[in-house]
């Protein structure tokens, strides 16, 4: 009988030991995925701001990028918690950028270029057979 109830006793503590090691597992898993979701700024979200700069309306902005409104909004917030940079104050009417996101802006404005540029001399490149 004693056996019994020492081997319940252990179940017990090998259950709430695993109960802990799951839970811990799953918020190291969230910990982590969210560190690796903040590694990536991509073109779009550049070309988002650009977009926001120009038309100085969410609404005007989606339209013109083809994506709905709430859509590019979380583009655009998540590029700048990424970046740790508001771009834009959106408690003024039209939305004007800040004055760190008219610096993230011009920085943008060339990168956004250059990759345009990168994407038309691959094609050339596709076109013209290469020469060894």
């Amino acid at each position: 009988m004693v056996f019994i109830y020492r081997l319940n006793q252990l179940f017990k503590k090998f259950i709430f030991f695993e109960t802990l090691l799951i839970t811990y597992s799953y918020y190291s898993y969230i910990r982590v995925n969210n560190n690796k979701s903040k590694k990536n700024m991509l073109l779009r979200q550049l070309e988002y701001i650009l977009a926001v700069e120009r038309y100085q309306s969410f609404t005007k902005a989606a339209d013109a990028c083809c994506v709905t409104q709430p859509t590019l909004s979380q583009q655009i917030r998540t590029l700048e918690d990424y970046l740790g940079v508001e771009v834009f104050d959106r408690t003024t009417l039209p939305i004007e950028p800040t004055r760190k996101g008219k610096m993230i802006l011009d920085r943008a404005v060339a990168i956004v270029q250059q990759a345009h540029e990168l994407e038309k001399f691959a094609k050339e490149l596709r076109r013209e057979p290469v020469l060894v």
